[in-house]
């Protein structure tokens, strides 16, 4: 959170579920634009549509579009062989990030 409590903006990249892994990807249902709102000055959101082979060109697309001097995401590895024939996005962002990136595994 101290990096939170330093942001003027934080935007909040809200993308859909990952369907073909319905059984990991149960998640409550939380409300991260109100919390973050307690701890930052402003928050907005961006709507995130991307296919899984495109997912981190969008997202680098949105952090250049908006501005950001920072990325804060998850990352995930798929299976080796889905990794090598279709990518991954915390792969692609490692690789052609052009600004700092916040990794959680």
């Amino acid at each position: 959170m101290p990096l939170i409590h330093c942001a003027k903006q934080v935007t909040v990249v809200i993308g859909r579920g990952e369907e073909s892994l319905r059984s990991i990807t149960r998640y409550p249902n939380l409300d991260i634009v109100g919390h973050l709102s307690r701890h930052a000055a402003e928050v907005s959101t961006w709507a995130f549509e991307a296919h899984d082979w495109e997912a981190g060109a969008r997202m680098l697309d949105i952090a250049d579009k908006t501005n950001s001097d920072l990325v804060v995401m998850g990352a995930y590895g798929h299976s080796a062989w889905r990794e090598l024939f279709l990518g991954g996005a915390t792969r692609h962002v490692l690789k052609h990030m052009t600004l700092p990136v916040f990794m959680a595994h």
